[in-house]
């Protein structure tokens, strides 16, 4: 990983990504966000890459439903 980041700092940046609130992402799983769709999907892989240097494939990316565990998955790898 590239930067250790608080959770409420990956928050805030997936939720300036997806255009939406932190707080629909602490309490909606990941496909019910509106902006969470095919193109959002790759810009979320993105900022991944950018930002924790991990390449996440699109396979890996559906299985993880939640911000959080998004989160879990940059912070252990």
């Amino acid at each position: 990983m590239s930067k250790q980041v608080s959770y409420e700092e990956f928050l805030e940046k997936l939720a300036g990504l997806l255009r939406t609130h932190t707080s629909m992402l602490e309490t909606k799983s990941l496909i019910d966000i509106p902006n969470y769709d095919s193109l959002g999907r790759i810009e979320v892989a993105m900022l991944i890459e950018e930002n924790f240097g991990l390449l996440l494939s699109q396979d890996e990316l559906s299985r993880l439903n939640t911000a959080r565990d998004l989160f879990g998955y940059v912070s252990t790898e």
